[in-house]
């Protein structure tokens, strides 16, 4: 029993405020890419979104990231499903050119 204990990892429990402040990040990509689709491009509250959501969302997501080797899995993994779906948007006439 006692070493049992001793294997069994150690999952961290997520602090939920951080867990917040990435929803209200998600909150203001949503109403960022809403000011553009109606034209508020110039808007003060579109560059003042646009200045800070993106960086501190990468940020607080680095947060919950238990090793380096975790990091670059996910980046990998995040990189080919870009590459494919890219892949197959090209290959349909829709894609990036």
């Amino acid at each position: 029993m006692e070493r049992e204990k001793l294997t069994r990892p150690v999952i961290k429990k997520r602090a939920a405020y951080l867990c917040n402040v990435k929803l209200f990040l998600l909150v203001l990509v949503v109403l960022g890419h809403s000011m553009e689709q109606v034209g508020m491009k110039g808007n003060l509250l579109y560059r003042l979104i646009y200045l800070f959501h993106m960086p501190l969302f990468a940020f607080v997501s680095g947060l919950h990231l238990k090793t380096v080797k975790t990091c670059f899995r996910q980046a990998r993994t995040a990189l080919l499903l870009y590459l494919l779906i890219q892949g197959a948007l090209t290959l349909a006439g829709r894609g990036k050119h």
